[in-house]
């Protein structure tokens, strides 16, 4: 056997050290982009998020105005006019109606709502909302949805609201969860109700 001073620990040793030095090297950075990243983000909301916030709020504002149902309303009309609303406004319209029914009233992002577009709050209950404005029947698939939020907003239930009415499929898997729907007649029930304690 051939004597050459050094074994093999010799060698690998310093190797190990230069790799755990890399290695340390890397991590560090990456810790550091991380928390860079995460403070710029969070500056960016702080500054930017408030100013947005505002113009979404006066927008919305403004919109609730123009489509709230007053109690001198003719109620087959004003549903008329529902039919005629895009989904966004359909929203706004759900949410004027909610905090009539005395609901603090919250609306989701536009994309990524996750099967909500409005959380309600009242009573020390919990709800998620999905707003349909549809001129057919509303399927399962509505149903899906917003019970598939329940979980994502920590909701006692979930209502599907639309000025159309459901499928037998969409009613039969109401049933079996904890989602209530509201099709036409009770939107012109819960109209209704607006309408005589206003």
């Amino acid at each position: 056997m051939l004597d050459l001073g050094f074994t093999v620990f010799d060698l690998i040793y310093p190797l190990s050290v230069i790799f755990g030095i890399c290695l340390v090297a890397i991590l560090a950075r990456k810790l550091l982009l991380s928390v860079t990243e995460f403070i710029a983000l969070s500056i960016k909301r702080l500054i930017f998020n408030p100013i947005s916030n505002h113009f979404e709020e006066k927008k919305e504002l403004k919109l609730e105005n123009e489509i709230n149902f007053k109690p001198s309303d003719d109620i087959e009309e004003k549903l008329r006019e529902v039919d005629q609303l895009k989904g966004d406004k359909f929203e706004i319209f759900l949410k004027r109606m909610f905090k009539d029914l005395g609901y603090y009233v919250e609306m989701t992002a536009r994309v990524g709502d996750y099967g909500a577009d409005l959380i309600l709050l009242k009573d020390g209950y919990k709800i998620s909302v999905q707003a349909k404005r549809y001129s057919k029947n509303v399927g399962l698939r509505a149903v899906q949805e917003v019970y598939a939020s329940l979980e994502r907003y920590v909701c006692d239930k979930g209502i599907v609201v639309t000025n159309s009415y459901f499928t037998q499929s969409a009613k039969n898997l109401a049933n079996d969860t904890k989602v209530e729907l509201w099709d036409r007649e009770k939107l012109k029930e819960v109209l209704l109700s607006i309408k005589k304690a206003g």
